[in-house]
Protein backbone atom coordinates (compact mmCIF):
# COMPACT_ATOMS: atom_id res chain seq x y z
CA UNK A 1 0.00 0.00 0.00
CA UNK A 2 1.39 3.71 -1.06
CA UNK A 3 2.59 5.99 1.95
CA UNK A 4 0.88 9.26 1.62
CA UNK A 5 3.77 11.56 1.62
CA UNK A 6 2.26 14.94 -0.29
CA UNK A 7 3.56 18.12 1.58
CA UNK A 8 1.40 20.80 2.59
CA UNK A 9 1.55 23.73 0.66
CA UNK A 10 1.70 27.79 0.91
CA UNK A 11 -0.74 29.83 -1.45
CA UNK A 12 2.22 31.20 -3.72
CA UNK A 13 2.85 27.51 -4.16
CA UNK A 14 -0.54 26.57 -4.88
CA UNK A 15 -1.30 29.30 -7.32
CA UNK A 16 1.85 28.25 -9.00
CA UNK A 17 0.86 24.68 -9.49
CA UNK A 18 -2.00 25.95 -11.16
CA UNK A 19 -0.31 27.75 -13.60
CA UNK A 20 2.46 24.72 -14.44
CA UNK A 21 -0.79 23.04 -15.50
CA UNK A 22 -2.36 25.56 -17.95
CA UNK A 23 -4.31 27.25 -15.72
CA UNK A 24 -5.06 31.51 -16.34
CA UNK A 25 -4.49 33.83 -13.45
CA UNK A 26 -4.23 37.03 -14.43
CA UNK A 27 -4.95 38.18 -10.78
CA UNK A 28 -3.09 36.23 -8.32
CA UNK A 29 -3.72 37.77 -5.07
CA UNK A 30 -7.51 37.74 -5.86
CA UNK A 31 -6.47 33.96 -6.70
CA UNK A 32 -4.37 33.14 -3.53
CA UNK A 33 -7.54 34.71 -1.15
CA UNK A 34 -10.05 32.16 -2.99
CA UNK A 35 -7.48 29.06 -1.90
CA UNK A 36 -7.39 30.53 1.15
CA UNK A 37 -10.95 30.73 2.18
CA UNK A 38 -12.17 28.04 -0.07
CA UNK A 39 -9.60 25.95 0.17
CA UNK A 40 -7.23 23.79 -2.94
CA UNK A 41 -8.67 20.46 -1.92
CA UNK A 42 -12.65 21.51 -2.21
CA UNK A 43 -11.87 23.46 -5.16
CA UNK A 44 -10.27 21.04 -6.51
CA UNK A 45 -13.38 18.74 -7.27
CA UNK A 46 -14.56 21.58 -10.17
CA UNK A 47 -11.19 21.25 -11.77
CA UNK A 48 -12.27 17.59 -13.75
CA UNK A 49 -15.39 19.39 -16.30
CA UNK A 50 -12.30 21.87 -17.67
CA UNK A 51 -9.47 19.78 -17.68
CA UNK A 52 -8.31 17.65 -21.34
CA UNK A 53 -6.10 15.26 -19.31
CA UNK A 54 -5.48 14.28 -15.17
CA UNK A 55 -3.66 17.88 -14.24
CA UNK A 56 -3.93 19.36 -17.87
CA UNK A 57 -6.54 22.06 -18.03
CA UNK A 58 -8.12 22.80 -21.21
CA UNK A 59 -6.24 25.81 -22.99
CA UNK A 60 -8.19 28.88 -22.37
CA UNK A 61 -9.43 28.22 -19.09
CA UNK A 62 -9.34 30.58 -16.51
CA UNK A 63 -9.43 30.48 -12.36
CA UNK A 64 -12.58 32.42 -12.88
CA UNK A 65 -14.05 30.03 -14.98
CA UNK A 66 -13.88 27.41 -12.22
CA UNK A 67 -14.53 29.51 -9.10
CA UNK A 68 -17.68 30.06 -11.24
CA UNK A 69 -18.76 26.86 -11.35
CA UNK A 70 -18.10 26.81 -7.33
CA UNK A 71 -20.45 29.63 -6.51
CA UNK A 72 -23.27 28.30 -8.92
CA UNK A 73 -22.56 24.89 -6.79
CA UNK A 74 -22.93 26.97 -3.83
CA UNK A 75 -26.11 28.66 -4.85
CA UNK A 76 -28.21 25.50 -5.94
CA UNK A 77 -27.26 24.02 -2.26
CA UNK A 78 -28.28 27.14 -0.73
CA UNK A 79 -31.42 26.58 -2.95
CA UNK A 80 -32.48 23.08 -2.29
CA UNK A 81 -31.76 23.00 1.61
CA UNK A 82 -35.82 24.84 1.50
CA UNK A 83 -37.28 21.91 -0.20
CA UNK A 84 -35.44 19.16 1.78
CA UNK A 85 -36.45 21.44 5.10
CA UNK A 86 -39.62 20.91 4.07
CA UNK A 87 -39.55 17.42 3.13
CA UNK A 88 -37.57 16.33 6.61
CA UNK A 89 -40.30 17.69 8.80
CA UNK A 90 -43.68 16.41 6.87
CA UNK A 91 -41.62 12.59 6.53
CA UNK A 92 -41.23 13.37 10.11
CA UNK A 93 -44.51 14.55 11.71
CA UNK A 94 -46.28 12.12 9.12
CA UNK A 95 -44.65 8.98 10.78
CA UNK A 96 -44.89 10.19 14.15
CA UNK A 97 -48.71 11.79 14.07
CA UNK A 98 -49.94 8.15 12.54
CA UNK A 99 -47.95 5.64 14.84
CA UNK A 100 -48.94 7.60 17.83
CA UNK A 101 -52.71 8.09 17.22
CA UNK A 102 -52.82 4.43 16.01
CA UNK A 103 -51.09 2.90 19.18
CA UNK A 104 -49.38 5.84 21.93
CA UNK A 105 -47.37 8.55 22.50
CA UNK A 106 -44.22 6.09 23.18
CA UNK A 107 -44.75 3.66 20.61
CA UNK A 108 -41.19 4.26 19.24
CA UNK A 109 -40.06 1.78 22.96
CA UNK A 110 -42.65 -0.88 21.81
CA UNK A 111 -40.03 -3.38 20.13
CA UNK A 112 -42.94 -5.27 18.70
CA UNK A 113 -43.66 -2.86 16.64
CA UNK A 114 -40.33 -3.29 14.66
CA UNK A 115 -39.12 -5.84 12.10
CA UNK A 116 -34.99 -5.83 13.73
CA UNK A 117 -34.35 -5.83 17.12
CA UNK A 118 -31.18 -4.73 16.95
CA UNK A 119 -32.31 -1.73 15.12
CA UNK A 120 -34.90 -1.18 17.59
CA UNK A 121 -32.56 -1.61 20.21
CA UNK A 122 -30.00 1.37 18.39
CA UNK A 123 -32.58 3.75 17.90
CA UNK A 124 -34.16 3.74 21.74
CA UNK A 125 -30.34 4.31 22.38
CA UNK A 126 -30.23 7.29 19.70
CA UNK A 127 -33.06 8.97 21.52
CA UNK A 128 -31.75 8.11 24.90
CA UNK A 129 -28.59 9.89 24.14
CA UNK A 130 -30.27 13.22 22.33
CA UNK A 131 -33.20 13.41 24.26
CA UNK A 132 -33.21 10.86 27.28
CA UNK A 133 -33.73 12.49 30.92
CA UNK A 134 -29.85 12.29 32.04
CA UNK A 135 -28.59 13.56 28.66
CA UNK A 136 -27.35 17.47 30.38
CA UNK A 137 -27.54 19.14 27.02
CA UNK A 138 -31.03 18.87 26.31
CA UNK A 139 -33.27 21.01 24.76
CA UNK A 140 -35.26 23.59 26.39
CA UNK A 141 -38.29 22.11 25.60
CA UNK A 142 -37.57 18.17 26.59
CA UNK A 143 -35.84 19.88 30.14
CA UNK A 144 -39.09 21.63 30.80
CA UNK A 145 -41.02 18.09 30.33
CA UNK A 146 -38.74 16.40 32.21
CA UNK A 147 -39.20 19.27 34.79
CA UNK A 148 -43.02 18.69 34.46
CA UNK A 149 -43.19 15.07 34.08
CA UNK A 150 -40.33 14.05 35.86
CA UNK A 151 -41.53 10.72 36.43
CA UNK A 152 -40.73 9.76 32.81
CA UNK A 153 -37.15 9.00 30.81
CA UNK A 154 -37.68 9.92 27.56
CA UNK A 155 -40.14 12.34 26.09
CA UNK A 156 -43.07 11.37 23.57
CA UNK A 157 -43.12 10.83 19.63
CA UNK A 158 -43.77 14.29 18.89
CA UNK A 159 -40.83 15.24 21.05
CA UNK A 160 -38.39 13.11 19.48
CA UNK A 161 -39.16 13.68 15.91
CA UNK A 162 -37.41 17.33 17.28
CA UNK A 163 -33.97 15.82 17.81
CA UNK A 164 -33.00 12.79 15.66
CA UNK A 165 -31.74 13.12 11.67
CA UNK A 166 -33.55 12.58 8.87
CA UNK A 167 -31.41 9.25 8.36
CA UNK A 168 -32.52 8.32 11.26
CA UNK A 169 -36.23 8.71 10.58
CA UNK A 170 -35.75 7.11 6.97
CA UNK A 171 -34.32 3.54 8.39
CA UNK A 172 -37.32 3.52 11.20
CA UNK A 173 -39.85 3.51 8.00
CA UNK A 174 -37.78 0.84 6.54
CA UNK A 175 -38.22 -1.00 10.14
CA UNK A 176 -41.57 -0.61 10.94
CA UNK A 177 -42.73 -4.20 11.54
CA UNK A 178 -46.79 -3.64 10.19
CA UNK A 179 -46.68 -3.10 6.56
CA UNK A 180 -49.95 -1.81 6.59
CA UNK A 181 -48.63 0.73 9.13
CA UNK A 182 -45.54 1.57 6.43
CA UNK A 183 -48.56 1.58 3.46
CA UNK A 184 -50.42 4.24 5.31
CA UNK A 185 -47.88 6.23 6.05
CA UNK A 186 -46.53 6.19 2.20
CA UNK A 187 -49.99 6.59 0.91
CA UNK A 188 -50.12 10.02 2.67
CA UNK A 189 -47.49 11.38 0.04
CA UNK A 190 -48.81 9.15 -2.55
CA UNK A 191 -46.65 6.68 -2.94
CA UNK A 192 -46.20 2.91 -2.57
CA UNK A 193 -44.54 1.49 0.73
CA UNK A 194 -41.44 0.36 -1.33
CA UNK A 195 -41.19 3.31 -3.60
CA UNK A 196 -41.43 5.66 -1.12
CA UNK A 197 -38.57 3.82 1.39
CA UNK A 198 -36.48 4.09 -1.44
CA UNK A 199 -36.95 7.75 -2.13
CA UNK A 200 -36.44 8.69 1.97
CA UNK A 201 -32.76 6.94 1.22
CA UNK A 202 -32.21 9.13 -1.00
CA UNK A 203 -33.60 12.12 0.11
CA UNK A 204 -31.37 11.46 2.61
CA UNK A 205 -28.34 11.21 1.03
CA UNK A 206 -29.16 14.87 -0.87
CA UNK A 207 -29.65 16.15 2.98
CA UNK A 208 -26.44 15.11 4.24
CA UNK A 209 -24.70 16.17 0.46
CA UNK A 210 -26.13 19.97 1.71
CA UNK A 211 -25.56 19.65 5.73
CA UNK A 212 -21.34 18.73 4.09
CA UNK A 213 -21.23 21.08 1.54
CA UNK A 214 -19.97 18.39 -0.82
CA UNK A 215 -20.14 19.36 -4.57
CA UNK A 216 -23.64 18.77 -5.38
CA UNK A 217 -24.28 19.68 -8.79
CA UNK A 218 -23.37 17.48 -11.11
CA UNK A 219 -22.91 14.68 -8.11
CA UNK A 220 -24.67 10.97 -8.53
CA UNK A 221 -25.94 8.93 -5.88
CA UNK A 222 -25.18 5.13 -5.08
CA UNK A 223 -28.61 4.54 -5.95
CA UNK A 224 -31.18 5.81 -7.98
CA UNK A 225 -35.19 5.68 -6.84
CA UNK A 226 -37.68 4.04 -9.32
CA UNK A 227 -38.99 7.65 -10.95
CA UNK A 228 -40.75 5.96 -14.37
CA UNK A 229 -43.98 5.68 -12.38
CA UNK A 230 -44.29 8.73 -10.83
CA UNK A 231 -42.84 11.61 -13.12
CA UNK A 232 -43.48 10.89 -16.39
CA UNK A 233 -43.62 13.97 -17.50
CA UNK A 234 -39.90 14.77 -16.29
CA UNK A 235 -38.20 12.65 -19.05
CA UNK A 236 -35.67 10.10 -18.23
CA UNK A 237 -34.40 10.52 -14.51
CA UNK A 238 -30.72 9.47 -14.87
CA UNK A 239 -27.74 10.41 -12.59
CA UNK A 240 -27.30 13.54 -11.82
CA UNK A 241 -30.62 14.96 -12.74
CA UNK A 242 -32.64 11.99 -10.58
CA UNK A 243 -32.01 13.87 -7.46
CA UNK A 244 -33.94 17.14 -9.06
CA UNK A 245 -36.30 15.14 -9.91
CA UNK A 246 -36.82 13.56 -6.87
CA UNK A 247 -37.33 16.65 -4.62
CA UNK A 248 -39.82 18.16 -6.89
CA UNK A 249 -41.99 15.47 -6.90
CA UNK A 250 -41.85 14.96 -2.62
CA UNK A 251 -42.43 18.61 -2.36
CA UNK A 252 -45.44 18.72 -4.50
CA UNK A 253 -46.87 16.60 -2.53
CA UNK A 254 -46.67 18.56 0.81
CA UNK A 255 -47.31 21.81 -0.33
CA UNK A 256 -50.76 23.26 -2.33
CA UNK A 257 -48.19 25.54 -4.11
CA UNK A 258 -44.49 26.37 -4.48
CA UNK A 259 -42.75 28.19 -7.32
CA UNK A 260 -39.35 26.64 -6.19
CA UNK A 261 -39.22 24.90 -9.54
CA UNK A 262 -39.07 27.92 -11.48
CA UNK A 263 -36.27 29.25 -8.94
CA UNK A 264 -34.83 26.35 -9.39
CA UNK A 265 -35.53 26.19 -13.31
CA UNK A 266 -34.05 29.98 -13.51
CA UNK A 267 -30.92 29.06 -11.79
CA UNK A 268 -30.17 25.67 -13.98
CA UNK A 269 -30.09 27.99 -16.59
CA UNK A 270 -27.42 30.05 -15.45
CA UNK A 271 -24.90 27.22 -15.28
CA UNK A 272 -21.53 27.84 -16.65
CA UNK A 273 -21.42 24.35 -18.50
CA UNK A 274 -23.93 22.14 -20.65
CA UNK A 275 -26.27 20.41 -17.87
CA UNK A 276 -27.60 18.22 -20.60
CA UNK A 277 -23.57 16.72 -21.10
CA UNK A 278 -22.87 17.39 -17.29
CA UNK A 279 -25.45 16.47 -14.90
CA UNK A 280 -28.00 14.18 -17.08
CA UNK A 281 -30.76 16.35 -17.79
CA UNK A 282 -32.91 15.81 -21.16
CA UNK A 283 -32.21 18.11 -23.72
CA UNK A 284 -34.68 20.79 -24.28
CA UNK A 285 -35.46 19.57 -19.74
CA UNK A 286 -36.95 23.53 -19.59
CA UNK A 287 -39.69 23.04 -21.80
CA UNK A 288 -41.00 19.73 -20.28
CA UNK A 289 -44.82 20.29 -18.42
CA UNK A 290 -42.88 18.63 -15.13
CA UNK A 291 -41.41 22.26 -14.80
CA UNK A 292 -43.66 24.93 -15.59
Amino acid sequence: MAVYNKPPLFDAQLVNKLLQRGLLIPDEPRAKKYLNTIGYYRLSAYFSPFQSSQDVFIPGTSFDDILGLYIFDRKLRLLFLDPIQRIEVAVRAAISNYMSLKYNAYWYLESKLFSDKRFHHNFVSEIYKNAGKTNPNNHVFCKHYFNKYGDNIVPPSWMVIEVLTMGNWSKLFAHLGCHKDQRDIAYYFNFSPKEFGNWLKHVTLIRNSLAHHMRFWNAEFPFSPNLTKYVTLAGPATGAYSKFVVVLALLKTIVNKSEWNLRLKEHIRSCPLDVVQHMSFPVDWDKLPYWN
